[in-house]
């Protein structure tokens, strides 16, 4: 017949069919068991072994590992949002300077600027195109701290990114780095979409 009652060690495994307070076989201290109102004890039985967790419970696992790996994804995106408005500041900055250094420390640039001739002038197309670059970029900056009209935004760093590649021709090598720059914010703000409230 039959024994209904068996038990297991939760160590090995091994059938105990007599209540001595230990397992015959590895030697696992237990205490007789006493069942609380969910019937659990520190020693198996056929009755109460669980093969693993239910579908339910895999759902529910499921579920909360994908709702970690949003929260994770989304805490990075948001500390790259963070550098990329530290870098369009950055490059806000150095063109406006530049530009601003190109208009000032020439007479003849702003002059010829406002009557429409000197387009032969590399200075006054350096100063020009820098201006649209920063024009561009401050758009993109102030979207992006907004957090609004990602379209504008990525246009507008795009577009400041290629006029400075414009550049490189007629000026030094800082043009290059700053087209690099402008690439790299381009890229983070294409991949932040989801942080904006508007497209």
């Amino acid at each position: 017949m039959e024994n209904k009652n068996v038990r297991y060690c939760l160590a090995c495994g091994y059938e105990i069919t007599e209540d001595y307070g230990f397992c015959p076989a590895c030697g696992y201290y237990y205490e007789t068991p006493r069942k609380d109102e969910s019937g659990s004890s520190n020693v198996r039985t056929e009755q109460n072994v669980q093969q693993g967790p239910t579908p339910e419970q895999m759902e529910e696992i499921q579920r909360a590992f994908q709702q970690y790996a949003e929260d994770y994804r989304r805490r990075v995106l948001e500390n790259q949002h963070k550098a990329n408005l530290f870098m369009l500041g950055i490059w806000c900055i150095l063109s406006g300077i530049m530009s601003l250094a190109l208009f000032t420390g020439n007479e003849e640039l702003l002059p010829a600027l406002l009557s429409g001739f000197g387009f032969g002038n590399h200075e006054l197309f350096e100063a020009v195109t820098l201006g649209c670059s920063f024009i561009f970029v401050l758009i993109s900056l102030i979207c992006c701290a907004l957090r609004k009209y990602w379209i504008v935004a990525l246009a507008s760093c795009l577009l400041s990114t290629f006029s400075t590649l414009a550049l490189i021709y007629h000026t030094e090598s800082i043009c290059v780095y700053m087209f690099l720059f402008g690439l790299l914010a381009s890229l983070r703000i294409k991949n932040s979409k989801v942080l904006f409230t508007t497209d």
